[in-house]
């Protein structure tokens, strides 16, 4: 059986949900405090979130590889979101991901205001980005190696999602793990006539 996309739809929705859902269903148990979107995947036929995607401004790094918007010569910052968090309920059938990150991308195009989106696939825990190659992201390589953190419980623990805590403070609580590296995917955004015009007022 596959998964029918007449059956559901995606929303906007508060980051508190957000949270709540990653919280239960991905496997960091966390995500940063706030967010530039955060979005929800339902069925017409449940009152129930089965999805979640949280989606931030990318750091300055990020962005300036990555934005085609400048002003003054000066890259704008904002114009270049990550995939911060991308987590769908066990139940749902195949194809429920690439549906639902696709509506995704549209909602964010809509806005007129983005170059550029990008997200990683986390090798510690055996992700390959099969889903972003199969919705069109481009493969961008990989990121320098880091350490990262594990609990007690054995979950892995981000800087982000503990108020940003400092290495040393990490080092205090959890187990440090062994260097790692992301793979990266990029999706870029088409241009708009509303982006040019957005930019001109700001200017």
């Amino acid at each position: 059986m596959r998964f029918n996309k007449k059956n559901y739809y995606i929303k906007r929705i508060e980051h508190a949900e957000a949270e709540y859902f990653i919280k239960n269903f991905h496997y960091a148990k966390g995500c940063s405090n706030t967010c530039v979107f955060a979005f929800g995947l339902f069925a017409y036929d449940k009152l129930d979130i089965l999805g979640v995607s949280l989606w931030m401004n990318a750091p300055c790094g990020v962005a300036k590889k990555y934005t085609s918007t400048f002003m003054g010569g000066k890259p704008v910052m904002n114009t270049v979101l990550t995939l911060s968090r991308f987590v769908l309920d066990d139940s749902l059938l195949k194809n429920a991901a690439s549906f639902f990150l696709s509506k995704c991308i549209k909602r964010i195009q809509k806005t007129g205001k983005y170059d550029c989106l990008v997200t990683y696939a986390d090798q510690r825990v055996g992700h390959i980005g099969t889903i972003y190659r199969a919705s069109n992201w481009e493969y961008d390589g990989e990121t320098a190696a880091c350490a990262g953190w594990i609990d007690d419980k054995g979950i892995l623990k981000s800087r982000l999602c503990t108020n940003g805590k400092t290495a040393a403070e990490m080092d205090s609580k959890y187990r440090r793990t062994a260097k790692n590296k992301k793979y990266r995917f990029i999706y870029k955004l088409k241009r708009r006539e509303r982006q040019q015009s957005l930019f001109a007022q700001i200017a």
